[in-house]
């Protein structure tokens, strides 16, 4: 029973992050969401607004990298390994 009380303190006293904007996450009360809540309403509806244009606006707005094979381009430059394409 402690340890559970010693825990729910400590998530209390973490301050949580925005994954989109990085500013900190205000601790909602009324909402048993808390836990796992890791954006901001506002955040969240601007990333579904950009979700038809996300192909686009990913790299840019959001920090995404293209990847190739599980490699950025940045790590194909650097190896001599070639990029094998193969149609099947």
């Amino acid at each position: 029973m402690e340890k559970e009380q010693a825990e729910l303190e400590y998530c209390a006293s973490v301050k949580k992050q925005c994954l989109i904007c990085h500013k900190d996450l205000r601790k909602l009360t009324r909402t048993q969401e808390w836990d796992s809540r890791v954006y901001h309403i506002t955040c969240w509806s601007n990333m579904i607004r950009d979700i038809k244009h996300f192909d686009k606006i990913c790299y840019v707005k959001y920090g995404h990298r293209k990847l190739i094979d599980g490699k950025t381009i940045e790590e194909h430059k650097k190896c001599e390994d070639p990029i094998i394409v193969s149609f099947d």
